[in-house]
């Protein structure tokens, strides 16, 4: 059974920094694999979120990604080493 776009719930994925990335990719291939399983009609949205939005909007959250955080059905949020802040330029630890 396939399930229409727009009966999908986004999920918005935020890999963080450090060893966010690999549990990110962990918990990835899990709900993938449920999502299959049982034909959820999961949709998978990156975003940049810690020391790589950082580098470029000059914020650890930039505004485009908690906007989209908030339209999302659910956020999988990894480990940031970076303090995740909306207005946090510069402060990063």
């Amino acid at each position: 059974m396939s399930v229409q776009a727009a009966d999908r719930d986004h999920l918005l994925v935020l890999a963080g920094d450090g060893i966010g990335p690999e549990i990110t990719a962990a918990t990835l291939h899990v709900a993938r694999e449920v999502d299959r399983i049982m034909a959820l009609g999961l949709a998978f949205t990156d975003a940049a979120v810690g020391f790589a939005a950082l580098r470029a909007p000059g914020t650890t959250l930039p505004d485009a990604t908690l906007q989209q955080a908030k339209a999302a059905d659910g956020v999988i949020l990894a480990l940031p080493r970076s303090r995740v802040g909306p207005r946090d330029a510069g402060t990063a630890r």
